[in-house]
């Protein structure tokens, strides 16, 4: 497979920064945006990154419309990436992982092409490929924890948003037990904020008493009519990184 044709299927399949199509086993051409997958679609993780939670979700993501209700188009949240297969996630001291093992074989797991004509090309010389994301701290604006729907599962979700250039994105990790994603969305947001405190080098006042309240598990989330929400001071848009990081 040659470089062009790589780029070109690169740019072919590209549907947002946040999902790449990733080769299993071999070291992502953008570290910073893609995680590396291994055959087994474990995660590689980065020095002295640790995982605190592990499992298979279905997740979602997602892009806001802001001219929606100019078009009439009621829906403001554009589903991006509709795979309905689970994916594998793990919530680590850096990051948020996703990879979806498979995804080739569910109609809603991207388009035809790429399912059927890109990957079967780029397999052909690249090695077996997977569809995967990641979200780094230093891009979380916000963590959400919906509230409890369904008359017989009683089942929340985690949700969290982050701006690419002029665009809002949200990356939704469903079917938690809402005690448990409670837990998991403070501690996340905490990690967050003590990373932001570390290595940010400009944070204005009002910020850092947020985020020492965040990081200390002080801040209570607030409430919305669905859910509630975290919100992180000194988010930077994806792609961005902090010193350290």
């Amino acid at each position: 497979m040659t470089a062009a044709c790589f780029d070109w299927c690169s740019f072919m399949t590209q549907r947002d920064r946040l999902t790449h199509l990733v080769v299993l086993g071999s070291d992502p051409d953008d570290p910073l945006l893609q995680p590396r997958v291994e055959s087994d679609h474990s995660f590689a993780l980065e020095e002295g990154e640790k995982v605190g939670y592990e499992g298979e979700h279905k997740v979602t993501v997602s892009f806001f419309n802001e001219r929606a209700g100019m078009l009439g188009n009621k829906k403001e949240w554009e589903t991006v990436v509709p795979f309905e297969k689970p994916a594998r996630v793990s919530i680590t001291t850096r990051r948020v992982l996703y990879t979806w093992p498979r995804w080739k074989s569910e109609n809603s797991g991207g388009s035809f092409f790429e399912r059927r004509v890109v990957t079967a090309l780029m397999e052909s010389g690249e090695g077996k490929m997977t569809m995967a994301g990641h979200i780094r701290h230093p891009w979380v604006w916000k963590v959400w924890v919906t509230k409890p729907k369904g008359l017989l599962r009683k089942e929340s979700s985690i949700r969290f948003d982050l701006q690419d250039g002029k665009g809002i994105f949200s990356v939704t990790i469903q079917g938690f037990d809402p005690d448990h994603a409670s837990l998991l969305a403070q501690a996340f947001a905490a990690s967050v904020a003590r990373r932001r405190l570390r290595e940010c080098q400009s944070i204005k006042d009002d910020a850092l008493a947020v985020l020492h309240a965040l990081a200390d598990k002080r801040a209570d989330p607030e409430e919305k009519d669905w859910a509630w929400v975290y919100q992180v001071p000194a988010g930077m848009k994806v792609g961005f990184q902090f010193t350290g990081t």
